[in-house]
């Protein structure tokens, strides 16, 4: 039986990927209907926020000309897109060899072992040690709720 929780398609987790600087890039990205740039991903961090993934393709309309603001041999970068903060994010090669991110949106125990189980490769040790104490936690609220008989024990007392 397959797992459900398990995301479709994914050939190669990408790790090492946390700045601009170590991105993953692509050579060959379409840029509008008949251009092509490049385009790079890396997973970017905030504490209390948690991590996203970052993109940004280069301007294949102001590549050296003079007065751009030229980095990296000559490329023009757009201004970086970033996808919306979650707990820990991971990139990955799909089966068509298009870079992609996943994230963890869901905090039962069953969803973050699924994602520590795919994704630990692209996942730095301190996010492992962060789904791992969260899983276990989950798992004992749980415990604590089927004890109960799945009642809530309310805050006020």
């Amino acid at each position: 039986m397959s797992n459900p929780l398990f995301v479709p398609g994914v050939v190669t987790v990408l790790a090492g990927h946390r700045d601009a600087a170590s991105a993953k890039f692509v050579e060959d990205y379409p840029y509008g209907w008949s251009k092509r740039c490049r385009i790079r991903y890396w997973i970017e961090s905030k504490d209390g926020f948690g991590t996203r993934c970052v993109s940004q393709t280069t301007n294949p309309d102001r590549e050296g000309k003079v007065g751009s603001a030229l980095a990296d041999g000559g490329h023009v970068w757009n201004k970086p897109k970033a996808s919306t903060y979650a707990p820990c994010t991971a990139l990955y090669v799909d089966e068509k060899g298009h870079t992609r991110f996943a994230q963890l949106k869901r905090h039962s125990a069953e969803h973050m072992r699924a994602f520590l189980d795919q994704f630990e490769a692209g996942l730095t040790p301190a996010e492992i040690r962060w789904l791992t104490r969260r899983a276990e936690k989950a798992d004992r609220r749980e415990a604590d709720r089927a004890a109960r008989g799945g009642r809530m024990i309310p805050a006020n007392g």
